[in-house]
């Protein structure tokens, strides 16, 4: 993981943040959308909460505090459905007729393992991986169409519960 604070990029961080009447930052839509564009990009990554804390130049506590205030979510509950989509994408994408493979998937959107990807997946989903990623590759054979379900962060989005991944 780069170094946030030698990162280029992560210098627009301050700009984004505004500051209250009592001289704190709070995080904003901007700075939600940035992070999440980072998280995007290295989502294979395993990010912390210090980490993703660290990126927007507020403390761990005060952090977890402004992200669940601003997205109706905690920090962990959005990494994790960022991931289950990822994993989504990737089994709507089967490799040479076949569908991807469930190991293969969890530690290209960064779970630990198989069945920390197969827990959250069947928490989210309503089904297993290994069976999503049937089902779409039977869609794909029989040339239905295939359903986007990315979950942005959007203001409107930003109270999404659990059911709506479903």
């Amino acid at each position: 993981m780069k170094n946030i604070f030698t990162d280029p990029q992560a210098s627009s961080f301050v700009a984004m943040s505004r500051v209250t009447s009592t001289g704190g930052k709070t995080l904003t839509d901007g700075v939600v959308a940035e992070l999440h564009a980072q998280l995007q990009q290295r989502l294979e990554e395993p990010w912390t909460l210090n980490d993703m804390a660290a990126f927007c130049f507020l403390s761990p506590f005060y952090f977890c505090r402004q992200f669940k205030h601003v997205t109706g979510v905690t920090p962990y509950q959005y990494l994790i459905r960022m991931r289950i989509n990822r994993a989504r994408q990737m089994f709507e994408q089967p490799v040479g007729g076949q569908p991807r493979q469930v190991a293969e998937v969890a530690y290209a959107c960064g779970f630990s393992d198989q069945a920390h990807l197969n827990r959250h997946f069947k928490r989210l989903v309503g089904t297993t991986p290994g069976r999503y990623a049937r089902q779409q590759l039977t869609r794909i054979q029989s040339g239905e169409d295939r359903g986007r379900y990315e979950w942005a962060p959007t203001p409107s989005s930003y109270s999404v519960s659990d059911q709506d991944c479903a």
